[in-house]
C-alpha cells in the first residue's frame, strides 16, 4: 500500500516531469490510496491548467471524466475518515505546512505505508514525521513494481 498525492495523480494526465515514473508507479501492482481530498485536487489542478493556458477546457474535461473513472474502478482507493483531520492539523502546525498536505501525511501515519509526492517542499517537511516518503525521482524500484 503507497499513499499518493494529486501532484503525482496529475502526472497520469499531463505530460510533466517524471510522468513515465509516475505512470509506472500507477502499474507497478501496489494499492494505491489518497484522503478524499485527491478527488478534488485533481480536477482543481486540471482547471488551473485552462487557466494558465496550458490545457484546453476540452482536454481538461477529458481528464476530469478520466479521472472520476479511475476513482470509480479504485485506481486510487479513497480514504474517508473526520478522524485524520486532527491528526493532520497537528502535523500542519508541527511541520508549518499547509493543513491539506498534511492530510496525506497523517494517512500514511496512520496506515504505516510509503508516501510519494512530488512537491520537494513537502518531501523536506514530511520526512521529519514520516520514515518513508519519496519524490519520483528517488523512489526505490519495490515502490514501482516494474522497470520504467
Amino acid at each position: 500500500m503507497i499513499v499518493v498525492d494529486a501532484s503525482i495523480s496529475l502526472k497520469w494526465f499531463l505530460p510533466e516531469p517524471n510522468t513515465a515514473e509516475a505512470l509506472a508507479l500507477l502499474r507497478g501492482g501496489h494499492k494505491l490510496v489518497a484522503p478524499e481530498i485527491i478527488k478534488y485536487e485533481v480536477i482543481s489542478g486540471l482547471v488551473r491548467r485552462v487557466r494558465q493556458d496550458q490545457l484546453s477546457a476540452e482536454e481538461a474535461r477529458e481528464s476530469v471524466e478520466d479521472w472520476l473513472n479511475a476513482l470509480s474502478n479504485e485506481t486510487v482507493h479513497l480514504i474517508i475518515d473526520d478522524r485524520l483531520i486532527t491528526e493532520a492539523a497537528q502535523i500542519a502546525c508541527e511541520i508549518k505546512h499547509p493543513l491539506y498536505d498534511c492530510l496525506y501525511l497523517a494517512l500514511a501515519r496512520r496506515l504505516e505505508a510509503p508516501f510519494v509526492t512530488a512537491d520537494q517542499t513537502l518531501i523536506q517537511r514530511a520526512s521529519t514525521v514520516l520514515p518513508e516518503v519519496y519524490s519520483l525521482q528517488n523512489i526505490p524500484d519495490q515502490l514501482l513494481g516494474q522497470a520504467i
